[in-house]
Order: C-alpha cells, then sequence, then structure tokens
C-alpha cells in the first residue's frame, strides 16, 4: 500500500501568507514528511514513463516514451539542433514531461504515486493550505506535469498566459535531492527587458509558488549537470 499524503506539521501558515502577500513568489521548503518526498522521488526517477516536449511556435509538441524511443539517434539529434536554431529566434522550450492529468483522466499508469499527488492537490486539506498561503479563497482545483530537465534543456522567457484565464497561482515541486546554482535549470524572475530580479535553486521536497502572470524562465540545464531536475508543476485555479 502506498505512503498517504500528508503536509508537513509545522508549516507555518501564516508566516507563508504575509511573505507571499509581500512578494507575489514563496519558497515553501519541506512541504512533505520525509517518507512522502522520498516515495515521489522514487516515482519520478524510476517508473515515470518519460516523453519529450517542445514547441513550433505557439503549438506544443509531444513525443511519447514509445515515439521517443523508436526515433532514430540521428532524428533525434537533428531535432536539438532545430530547437536550438528556434531557440536564439524566440520563445522556446525543450524538456522532459508525463502528462498526469491526461493521464489520469484517461485511467492509464493508475498504480504512479504522481497521480495520487495529484489526487492530493485537489484534497480539501491542500487546497486549504493554498488558499490560506495565496489569500485566493476562489482557488478549486490544481493541476499537474511532471517534468524532467535533463542537460541542453531548458525554457525560454514567458509569463504563463497561455495556462488560461482561470490560472492564478503556478507551483514547481522541485525533487531533485542535490542541484548547484551553475549547473542551470534555476527559477528565473525577470523583468520586461529581461534582467533577472529574483533566482530559486531547486531544492528537494520544496514547493515554489508564484501569482500568474508573472514572467519567468527555467535556465538551461548544462551538459556536465550530472542529474536531471525533478519536479512536478502546473497550476492552482479558480475553475
Amino acid at each position: 500500500m502506498d505512503i498517504p499524503l500528508s503536509l508537513s506539521p509545522d508549516l507555518d501558515r501564516g508566516a507563508l501568507a504575509a511573505a507571499f502577500a509581500r512578494d507575489g513568489r514563496l519558497k515553501i521548503p519541506g512541504l512533505f514528511p520525509e517518507p512522502v518526498a522520498q516515495r515521489l522521488h522514487h516515482c519520478l526517477t524510476r517508473e515515470v514513463p518519460w516523453g519529450l516536449v517542445y514547441n513550433e511556435g505557439d503549438k506544443a509538441v509531444v513525443l511519447d516514451q514509445a515515439t521517443l524511443r523508436a526515433m532514430p539517434r540521428e532524428q533525434r539529434a537533428a531535432l536539438g539542433q532545430t530547437v536550438m536554431q528556434r531557440a536564439a529566434q524566440g520563445y522556446q522550450y525543450l524538456y522532459h514531461t508525463y502528462p498526469i492529468v491526461s493521464a489520469y483522466l484517461a485511467g492509464r499508469d493508475m498504480q504512479l504515486y504522481t497521480h495520487r499527488l495529484l489526487e492530493y492537490l485537489n484534497d480539501g486539506e491542500f487546497l486549504d493550505f493554498i488558499r490560506a498561503v495565496t489569500g485566493i479563497p476562489e482557488i478549486v482545483k490544481g493541476d499537474a506535469q511532471a517534468t524532467l530537465y535533463a542537460p541542453g534543456q531548458f525554457l525560454k522567457k514567458h509569463n504563463d498566459y497561455m495556462a488560461g484565464g482561470n490560472a492564478k497561482v503556478a507551483f514547481v515541486l522541485n525533487m531533485t535531492p542535490r542541484w548547484e546554482a551553475d549547473w542551470g535549470g534555476l527559477l528565473h524572475f525577470l523583468e520586461e527587458d529581461g534582467s533577472v530580479t529574483d533566482s530559486f535553486v531547486p531544492a528537494f521536497n520544496q514547493l515554489n509558488i508564484f501569482r500568474v502572470p508573472q514572467l519567468h524562465s527555467v535556465s538551461y540545464v548544462v551538459p556536465y549537470a550530472p542529474a536531471g531536475r525533478y519536479a512536478v508543476t502546473g497550476w492552482f485555479r479558480t475553475a
């Protein structure tokens, strides 16, 4: 039987809410008890069937695990080169993904612990916590995808406009046990001119949340990074 999800008992909701109200963004370390965090990490690193997502203009292109494995090495290399050329010209992203919501709704891979996480994100206990911390009582649900940024992957500057008007708060639940800032994969918050106003380094079992819209990016993961940047990301919505 899987470990039931729950919040760490020592989270100070009042202090977290004050910080979020002041800054519009927040790091919440130690979100889950250690056994929950370790179980989620195991799922992400050993059980999730990772695909790949990139964009062609405004269109997201998702390659599932089977398609990705069947792709010849030369074709994958050519795809990578094309993505990099587009990145030099405008908005672009490239990273590994697993679509938790669509898989859950289709009844696919129901044994995955990521699905238990999705259920918990929409549980009254967790939604009450998010509403209290963000000061947005209208939040009624959360969605999620699993993400893995491997060396050479990135997400350029954007403001989550495509998430829709009912997305009020974005989140990144970081699940990488050890990460160094110079490996890349940082969540940057940006001004319109591209200058960085704040950066969150990935930290294990840490929930990052921020108001939408807000310009941000995930910096390029360098080739010498010894591991990928694992996370669950999504939005908390009002409808």
